[in-house]
């Protein structure tokens, strides 16, 4: 519940802002100018900017629905480049397309800067992973040195994504009432907006399309008992750790210092014998020599990080325990593999599909889907998920079912007004009026709808802002230095997402 008045904080301390909103999960209005935001609120607001630096990459932008009249939906976004977007809000229409979230499986089928056939190194899939997934286009085109991978008012948060959400509207367009799955700080740089917000508790009564299984303590809606409060699914948190210890061994090893080491690897046996459960389940019980029969036709292809993890810890376990013990352990029996030939390390029915597809279904992915089997997939992880007699939903599952037309009118923001049992259950929301150079702090699963509006003043007449989405802290304490309880893991992210971002701006500067 909220009293209707959302707080506003004047630029302080990152640490007192931590402590106040980030850690009692409250948002807030942030008024001031962030420096380190300069570069970008002066030039990301420029369109001949825009289109003069990024206007080649690859972008989707998604229509707006013909009944609904809103963004947010299930219609198909549109394969274009960002220069020809801009282009088309020149134009005299009633309808514009919105350049919103990017996937990284957007940039799968597309022609982009770096797929150049003269590039002399290949990164290894994770890496690219993760600089196509935190740095989609058009914003990886826009990084520049002056342009921060994290504010420093955000402290210590791991970066998720950027985005640029950018538009054009007559009387004003909305994004739908949803939550997301990660920390928001949202920097408005041209046109207004108004958000609706409903906190986290309020999914009972905001008839989203996916169920909630439960909320976690830091407000994380939960759709699937697989997802933790970082919001990570436990298997891949499982493989991460993984490889974030085996690093942390690596260098201690190399460094030649044995304190700790001891501790690293015990820490380390564990988390393998963590992931081999979630081996077992995929794999059908497969044993350890089953996951050395892999070709080296694959072993040459890169796959996702967590495949590549599946496939070497077994190996990896036994060296952590031999260099433990001192002996090397016998090796453990295979379990009806001679039995099941069918029975392979990249099943596409595998948990790990299944946890993939339904990633895919909370952030409303289906329509990237090509063909019946993978639909399969994605209905088959939605009903393990919500429940066998679960029909798979056309929208995002965390969409509210209440149109934006019911929930303005209950509001009294349309000249119609009519009250809705459910939104009356819901509480009285935050309403939020944001003007360009405004930026708004939005814990994880807070319910918002977005109404843009267009600069009517400028020349270009849209409306353009930048998100940075963080994966959600989750220690119980206050540490400002520790927003996470899995350190290990998250100081591991911290550094492969650093180190992607480093390179693109050193690739720029070449």
């Amino acid at each position: 519940m909220t009293d209707g008045k959302i707080p506003q904080w004047k630029l302080g301390q990152p640490k007192d802002f931590y402590s106040n909103f980030v850690h009692k999960r409250q948002p807030v209005v942030i008024q001031g100018k962030l420096e380190d935001l300069d570069f970008v609120t002066k030039n990301w607001s420029n369109v001949d900017y825009l289109r003069e630096t990024a206007g080649d990459a690859s972008v989707k932008v998604e229509p707006m629905h013909k009944e609904k009249k809103r963004y947010g939906t299930d219609v198909e976004r549109v394969d274009t480049t960002f220069g020809a977007f801009l282009d088309s809000l020149r134009e005299e229409k009633e309808e514009y397309d919105y350049l919103t979230t990017q996937y990284s499986d957007d940039e799968d089928d597309m022609d982009s800067e770096d797929d150049d056939e003269d590039n002399e190194e290949k990164e290894d899939g994770q890496d690219n992973e993760i600089k196509n997934g935190t740095f989609p286009q058009p914003v990886r085109a826009l990084l520049r040195d002056e342009v921060p991978m994290r504010p420093e008012m955000m402290g210590n948060l791991v970066l998720q994504q950027m985005n640029i959400w950018l538009g054009k509207t007559k009387a004003g367009t909305s994004s739908g009432l949803h939550h997301d799955f990660h920390d928001n700080l949202y920097i408005l740089l041209k046109g207004r907006k108004r958000f609706v917000l409903y906190p986290p508790s309020a999914v009972y009564h905001l008839d989203t399309y996916g169920k909630p299984k439960k909320i976690h303590p830091n407000g994380l809606i939960n759709e699937a008992d697989e997802i933790r409060a970082d919001g990570l699914v436990e298997r891949d948190a499982a493989a991460l750790k993984v490889q974030a210890l085996e690093e942390q061994m690596d260098k201690l090893e190399e460094s030649g210092e044995k304190k700790g080491l001891d501790k690293v690897q015990k820490e380390y046996g564990d988390a393998v014998e963590r992931l081999m459960k979630y081996q077992a389940a995929d794999f059908g019980e497969l044993g350890e020599d089953d996951f050395d029969e892999v070709s080296s036709e694959e072993e040459s292809d890169p796959e996702d990080l967590k495949d590549q993890v599946l496939r070497d810890a077994p190996n990896k376990k036994r060296k952590a325990e031999e260099d433990l013990s001192g002996s090397k352990p016998s090796k453990t029996a295979k379990a009806g593999a001679e039995d099941d030939e069918d029975s392979d390390a990249n099943d596409d029915d595998s948990d790990a599909e299944l946890l993939e597809a339904l990633e895919r279904a909370q952030n409303g992915q289906r329509d990237d889907f090509d063909d019946d089997e993978d639909v399969s997939d994605l209905e088959e992880a939605f009903a393990n998920a919500q429940g066998e007699d679960s029909a798979f939903p056309t929208e995002p599952l965390s969409f509210s079912q209440v149109s934006t037309q019911d929930l303005h009118s209950h509001l009294g923001l349309t000249s119609t007004q009519k009250t809705s049992a459910a939104l009356e259950k819901a509480g009285k929301p935050y309403i939020v009026e944001l003007k360009a150079g405004d930026m708004l702090y939005l814990p994880t699963s807070w319910f918002h709808e977005v109404t843009s509006f267009s600069d009517e003043k400028s020349e270009d007449n849209v409306h353009i802002a930048l998100n940075y989405w963080f994966h959600p802290p989750d220690a119980q304490k206050p540490e400002f230095e520790k927003p996470y309880a899995d350190a290990t893991l998250w100081k591991f992210m911290e550094e492969k997402v650093k180190g992607a971002y480093e390179g693109l701006i050193a690739d720029k500067e070449d």
